[in-house]
């Protein structure tokens, strides 16, 4: 049998691994009982399988990659024999925590390995780096001084942390990932094949094109709701943007500017609620709020993120002097209402429910319900000839075997990152480490903030956003939490700067995949993403500070905040556009650039009237240049 053959039969062996994975979880979560240990060792199994599978079958069509075949292979052996070790055995194991037998370390040593192995063969090398680093540290602590000695940890020691006693690799992020977040994946898969996705990108399509500045504002409307789902800015840029960037490109926009505008709003997705790319589940669980307050919480910040990026695109299509798109192509919107408006409801669904005080878990099976049966009576109504047809229902299994491979590597993440988080807390390490922050809060706890956010950004440069954000919020959020600091307030600033970690250079992997999507250049799209994005910088900072942000407080006060720092933002936009309805004078981007600044923070009424005032006297300084030149 050819390698070629061999190949393509473990890509189906994949997929239908994959389905079962998808079709394990939801049966689980609709009738639990299974034991926790048991369900997150299950979901790893899975996820190993798939994972390495894949990577056979990448190698084989590789004619140099023999030793790397039987290398995969032989690690998918020791992954099957570990889960089934710990699944057959974990009641026993549970029961002897502490006392691990010289099996249970021997099983462990190869869980730590291949649970690694997989982490690098998903994102790359650098978290394994840091958490060999980290057991490394484990073991030569005694050899430090100062704030990096602990007494060191044995062999035996080491294994049962980060492993056996089920607090480690199967700690409570690796549930979360078992529970909550793989129900979102398969949402997510479900949206993409059953036709949801693209009803939602036609409709941002049918709303923005209209407008002028139609093609960007469809791509920020169709990146924020499939990264919302997503949670990845990349696999959303590579998904939309595909679609987006030329539309925008063919309609005038500069390739450079195309490229930071999905890249940007692609970002904006993993802060915008209700999924915020599943890092509200993580946030839920470290904060010990409700899944809702942290949605809840977050949503005018989001909002208002998008409102730059919007308000910038809107200045930059006036200034150039772009035409709305031509009808051909904008989709018909009667047909696309008739063909899709019943997805919206799953969406609804999932908002009343968590609304409502269902659980996590509860709402995102009541979402994937409703999107399934909203399918079936799609056949019903449209092909009931077809009923019978198993083809007919090819959609659905897709998008349970894509949600099932979307849970494999936020799985093997969680587990990686949960034991790089007890090598912080067993050494003693991330106690040393929020003293220290202690110390330079006296500072101020603005520096703190400054300090964590530039830690963040260099962390989240390398890993996943979700990843970068569990190790800052461990190592972190405690410290800033001490100084005063609100709890949600805090994790969310952590969030936002893991997240925007994806725009900044010189990695900025969103801006570089967009940038090969437009073949632009990649620091001039970097450049105009910063631009797009600097709300993203500046409002973490204000909402740890001022509550009404987050919606918390007097009700005239959360008015004054949220509303002063709408108008500071779009204020923003024309100064760094230096156009609104003309180019500005140097008069006029100074009042902007002033104004802007007292209006974002935001200062008291008084300034805020003041600043609200002058903006209104650029606009109408301007408003009547246009008219007198019309006239001349």
């Amino acid at each position: 049998m050819t390698r070629e053959k061999i190949s393509t039969i473990i890509g189906k062996s994949i997929f239908y691994i994959a389905v079962a994975m998808a079709l394990f979880q939801l049966y689980n979560s609709i009738f639990p009982g299974i034991d926790p240990v048991a369900l997150q060792n299950m979901h790893l199994m899975f996820s190993f399988v798939i994972i390495f599978l894949g990577v056979i079958k990448k190698e084989l069509l590789n004619d140099k990659s023999k030793y790397r075949v039987l290398y995969s292979i032989a690690i998918l052996i020791l992954a099957l024999g570990a889960t089934l070790y710990v699944q057959f055995n974990h009641t026993e194991m549970v029961l002897r925590v502490g006392q691990a037998t010289k099996m249970d370390l021997i099983i462990g040593v190869i869980l730590l390995i291949v649970t690694l192995d997989a982490t690098r063969v998903t994102f790359g090398k650098a978290i394994p780096i840091i958490i060999i680093i980290g057991i490394a540290y484990m073991i030569t602590g005694p050899y430090f001084s100062g704030i990096l000695y602990h007494g060191g940890f044995s062999y035996k020691r080491i294994i049962s942390t980060l492993v056996t006693n089920f607090s480690g690799l199967y700690g409570s992020l690796l549930r979360t990932s078992a529970t909550y977040i793989a129900l979102f994946m398969i949402f997510g898969g479900l949206l993409t094949t059953t036709g949801a996705g693209q009803f939602f990108v036609d409709m941002a399509m049918v709303i923005g094109g209209r407008y002028r500045a139609g093609a960007g504002l469809a791509a920020i409307i169709a990146s924020g709701l499939m990264g919302m789902i997503n949670g990845s800015a990349v696999a959303v840029v590579a998904t939309t943007g595909v679609l987006t960037i030329p539309l925008m490109i063919k309609r005038g926009y500069n390739s450079s500017f195309a490229a930071a505008v999905s890249a940007v709003a692609s970002t904006g997705g993993m802060i915008l609620p209700p999924v915020m790319g599943v890092g509200a589940f993580i946030m839920a669980e470290l904060t010990g709020n409700t899944y809702a307050t942290v949605a809840y919480s977050a949503l005018v910040p989001a909002l208002l993120y998008y409102t730059l990026c919007a308000s910038v695109v809107v200045v930059r299509v006036n200034k150039i002097g772009l035409q709305p798109l031509p009808p051909e192509d904008i989709p018909d919107a009667k047909a696309t209402m008739r063909e899709g408006i019943l997805y919206i409801l799953p969406i609804l669904g999932l908002i009343y429910a968590l609304a409502g005080g269902y659980s996590t878990s509860r709402a995102a099976l009541i979402a994937i319900a409703l999107l399934i049966a909203i399918k079936l009576l799609k056949i019903i109504v449209t092909e009931p000839a077809k009923i019978l047809d198993v083809n007919s229902y090819k959609s659905i299994v897709e998008g349970l075997a894509e949600g099932g491979k979307g849970c494999t590597g936020i799985a093997v993440t969680m587990a990686s990152v949960g034991v790089l988080g007890n090598t912080l807390i067993s050494t003693g390490l991330a106690n040393r480490l929020i003293n220290m922050i202690l110390q330079l809060g006296n500072e101020g706890a603005l520096f703190s903030l400054i300090i964590t956010a530039l830690l963040t950004i260099v962390l989240g440069c390398g890993v996943p956003t979700t990843a970068a954000y569990i190790v800052m919020a461990m190592m972190a959020a405690p410290t800033l939490v001490k100084i005063g600091l609100p709890a949600l307030g805090v994790h969310l600033f952590i969030f936002y700067f893991a997240a925007i970690a994806n725009l900044t250079p010189p990695v900025a992997p969103a801006t570089i995949v967009a940038s090969r999507i437009s073949n632009s250049n990649y620091v001039e799209a970097c450049g105009y993403a910063m631009k797009m994005c600097i709300s993203a910088f500046v409002l973490p900072f204000i909402f740890v500070f001022r509550k009404e942000m987050l919606l918390q407080g007097n009700i005239f006060d959360i008015i004054h905040v949220v509303g002063s720092a709408f108008i500071g933002l779009v204020a923003l936009s024309f100064f760094m556009e230096r156009y609104v309805f003309t180019k500005n004078t140097i008069l006029q981007q100074l009042a902007l650039m002033i104004c802007s600044v007292m209006l974002i923070l935001p200062m008291q009424i008084g300034y805020t009237i003041l600043a609200i005032a002058l903006i209104s006297m650029v606009i109408f300084q301007q408003r009547k240049t246009i008219k007198n030149l019309t006239l001349d």
